[in-house]
């Protein structure tokens, strides 16, 4: 389909050049040249993607291993607490479990005392 007298590939190439005010190469206004032009102006598009891509996805890396290494440290010191309030109730069921032996025995004595009598 030919628009105003001009072919699919001359304009594809005017408006790829004009976005990057790229010339037509060394191979000139031939078609050849015309591909040519058109495979380095789409080819830098695709590679200014991929940069743009993985500078993206490196800083965002960057960012959630910064949350990770937090949230490790929270996980840590949770813990590290966790263990100590454990220890801390097994001190004192420890405690009271010895109370409540004593009990045991002083009421033992008292009904012997009072058995004895």
């Amino acid at each position: 389909m030919i628009v105003e007298g001009v072919s699919p590939i001359d304009s594809i190439d005017m408006v790829s050049n004009a976005f990057t005010s790229n010339g037509y190469a060394i191979l000139g206004s031939t078609t050849l040249g015309k591909v040519n032009s058109l495979l380095l102006v789409w080819s830098g598009y695709i590679l200014s993607g991929v940069g743009t891509a993985t500078l993206t996805v490196a800083i965002l890396t960057k960012q959630f291993n910064k949350r990770i290494e937090k949230i490790e440290e929270k996980y840590e010191k949770s813990n590290i607490e966790l263990k100590e309030m454990l220890e801390e109730s097994n001190k004192e069921i420890k405690e009271m479990i010895k109370q409540n032996k004593e009990n045991d025995k002083n009421s033992e004595n008292i009904e012997n005392i009072i058995n004895v009598n």
